[in-house]
């Protein structure tokens, strides 16, 4: 991000450059946003831009494209990226004006497969206002090779369509500000190149091993789904927000998806506030002056519509009573909330079958993310029939199987080609692409904690005190208790304890949470390093401290190697050396075991209270959220007020886009949270948690 002030988010997209504009406004010159001669012929595109009911005329109206390191130019002759991160500098490919009925139009473009192209509109008038400073608006495209050639998209630019890039793509986005490179208004969407691939993957083993992952896309996919903006098939767009999450062309990749549209709906109508008004700025009487205050975030104050939508998706739970009322003031989108929601999270539900996997999702428990990107959970289906199912980020299934099982929250996946899940005191070994069990590997006991190393070597745990840790290779028929260079097998705990869950750190140590009714003993780390090769580990140390007695529901490392393990009712953090620091203790209780995003903040299950509960780890503080659902059973239509997505969830992991899965046995159903999670490896073999894919 080129801007000291303004907060740093990225919107993916891509597109290459116009070739011709309406009413003579013509391309400007080169640029750092860069303009250049077309290559390859693209389609138009065009449509409408309002605030609300009324068009915004004479607003500037920008085609931009991703700009990544490493991805040709050859369809818009621009130069290669020097470098490409999150909320880098995109690529300018055309700029126009609204007419005075909020219509805009390019006539031709040309864009680069690879990237991703997005449009912008700031400035422009309501009404009798003035020129409003503060109105920026943004709709996604997509991927420059998903668009079509021979019609041209429509587009409706409005605050539903901002909502879902704030929501799904805040991550992405640089808000520049008044840009001298441009002459105005500059909104940069980017990502490194290792975040922006079609299909995430993950090559060798060990030290050699890389990954890449499709963060840009998935959050491109993800705000297309949530608002009909724009549709490939020539039909015009509706511009409302969805009930049920569709692809660019309008299909339903999972009819069982639910949207809370009167959620987004009630939110547009807060961003119209400012919208439709000449401008202003925080703390005065404005409308903008009104909204901005609102979604002020510490220092962080918006100054304009977008940065204010990113901020109620990155907080929330923040202000809810005063952004409710300014939106009961306008009535532009409808239908909206008709009571007050406990916060603003936004999430997208999915009850199970499609067209052409039949299972419904049972009691799900199991959650595990694919080197590729895609889910892996499991789903009570009679007795101890389990279905394994796979999920793609946009809902639809793209497998399933049936393997027994007694239930497992510890589901984990290989980059061999693997998926292990528990069953009593044997671990099944199962293709992950058929979903067929491969083999049966006996334990003494049921195992419960699982994790993979970058060799595809499987560990576990069992609940039996004084039980080493065990190891099987990804071709092994049998477990062997793990040990270090000195001593051949280490037990997990002392006296009482034994082991609970298992998590790599960025330095191949391997911590376990403590099961831990009478011992003072909350963690224990298996180091690895010059010495040793895995699955051999170099020592082993544990943490005690007397205010720990109890059972460690799940452990994971930060980016600076600091262990955090949660019980029901506080999280601990320990030293990279295994040291006990301190506790922050949760009030409510009833947390599961965590996962992590990429800038280290903990994502945490609260079944008992029906909550997702996020800790932040630089500050120590919780916020409790709950998604809003309205669901209504048996029908298509939904409610007009909010239930909670969660009554029992288990689960959670980040994605390479920053949304954060979970699953819920109670409701049966998958979730999908945006906007609250910054971009994390999705595999976990990789090794590289609280660190954003770089």
């Amino acid at each position: 991000m080129r801007s000291s002030s303004s907060r740093f988010f990225v919107l993916a997209t891509t597109l290459s450059l116009f070739t011709s504009l309406v009413t003579g406004c013509g391309i400007g010159t080169g640029t750092s946003a860069g303009m250049a001669t077309p290559a390859a012929r693209r389609s138009g595109v065009g449509g409408k831009l309002h605030g609300g009911p009324n068009p915004i005329q004479n607003a500037s109206v920008n085609l931009w494209e991703t700009w990544t390191t490493g991805i040709s130019g050859a369809a818009t002759g621009r130069s290669a990226a020097a470098s490409s991160t999150y909320g880098s500098t995109a690529y300018q490919l055309a700029t126009t004006t609204t007419d005075s009925t909020g219509r805009w139009n390019i006539a031709n473009f040309n864009c680069d497969p690879g990237e991703y192209v997005y449009v912008t509109a700031t400035g422009g008038k309501t009404a009798s206002n003035s020129a409003n400073p503060n109105e920026v608006l943004i709709a996604p495209l997509g991927a420059c090779a998903a668009l079509p050639t021979s019609t041209a998209t429509q587009v409706d630019i409005s605050e539903l369509t901002t909502l879902a890039m704030a929501y799904t793509l805040g991550n992405f986005i640089g808000d520049v500000g008044a840009s001298p490179a441009i002459g105005e208004q500059e909104i940069d969407i980017g990502a490194p190149a290792k975040n922006n691939v079609a299909t995430g993957s993950c090559s060798g083993t060990g030290s050699s091993m890389t990954c890449v992952a499709n963060g840009l896309d998935e959050a491109f996919a993800d705000a297309i789904s949530l608002v009909n903006a724009t549709t490939y098939n020539g039909a015009k767009p509706t511009g409302n927000a969805n009930t049920v999450p569709t692809d660019a062309n309008g299909n339903m990749p999972n009819a069982t998806g639910s949207i809370p549209a009167a959620l987004l709906n009630t939110l547009a109508n807060t961003l119209q506030s400012c919208v439709n008004t000449s401008g202003g700025i925080a703390g005065d009487t404005s409308g903008c002056g009104k909204l901005f205050t609102a979604t002020t975030l510490g220092s962080n104050i918006p100054t304009d519509t977008l940065e204010a939508a990113i901020n109620i998706a990155k907080a929330p739970a923040s202000n809810v009573h005063t952004l409710y009322t300014i939106a009961s003031t306008v009535g532009a989108f409808t239908p909206t909330l008709t009571v007050e929601p406990s916060d603003y999270t936004l999430a997208v539900t999915y009850k199970g079958s499609d067209a052409t996997h039949p299972y419904s999702f049972g009691m799900v428990i199991g959650l595990a993310l694919t080197p590729s990107g895609t889910v892996i959970m499991d789903g009570f289906a009679t007795g101890l029939t389990v279905n394994l199912i796979g999920v793609n980020p946009d809902g639809s299934q793209w497998g399933s199987g049936t393997v027994n099982g007694i239930g497992g929250v510890h589901l984990v996946v290989d980059n061999a080609g693997h998926v292990y899940y528990p069953n009593g005191s044997s671990i099944q070994r199962i293709d992950a692409s058929s979903f067929s069990v491969l083999s049966n590997i006996t334990t003494s006991a049921s195992v419960q904690g699982f994790a993979v190393d970058r060799f595809n070597n499987l560990y576990t745990s069992i609940i039996t005190a004084g039980a080493p840790l065990y190891s099987v290779s990804a071709t092994g028929t049998s477990v062997a208790a793990v040990g270090t260079t000195t001593t051949s097998s280490v037990p997990i705990g002392t006296g009482t304890a034994a082991g609970y869950s298992l998590f790599f750190d960025s330095s191949e140590g391997l911590w376990t949470s403590i099961y831990n009714p009478s011992t003072a003993i909350a963690t224990q780390n298996f180091t690895s390093g010059a010495g040793c090769t895995l699955p051999v580990f170099c020592s082993t140390s544990t943490s005690s401290s007397p205010t720990i007695q109890t059972v460690f529901n799940g452990v994971v490392t930060t980016a600076d190697g600091k262990a955090w393990a949660t019980t029901s009712g506080a999280v601990y953090e320990m030293t990279s050396n295994n040291v006990y620091v301190t506790n922050f203790p949760y009030a409510p209780g009833l947390l599961s075991g965590p996962s992590i995003d990429g800038a280290g903040t903990l994502m945490i299950p609260d079944g008992g209270h029906s909550a997702l509960v996020t800790f932040n780890t630089s500050t120590g503080t919780f916020t409790s959220l709950t998604p809003c659902s309205l669901r209504t059973a048996g029908s298509g239509s939904q409610n007009p007020t909010c239930s909670n997505v969660f009554a029992n969830e288990y689960m959670t992991a980040v994605s390479a886009s920053g949304a954060v899965w979970s699953v819920d046995d109670f409701q049966q159903t998958l979730v999908k949270v945006f906007g609250i999670g910054t971009p994390a490896w999705p595999y976990l073999g990789y090794n590289h948690p609280g660190e954003m894919p770089q």
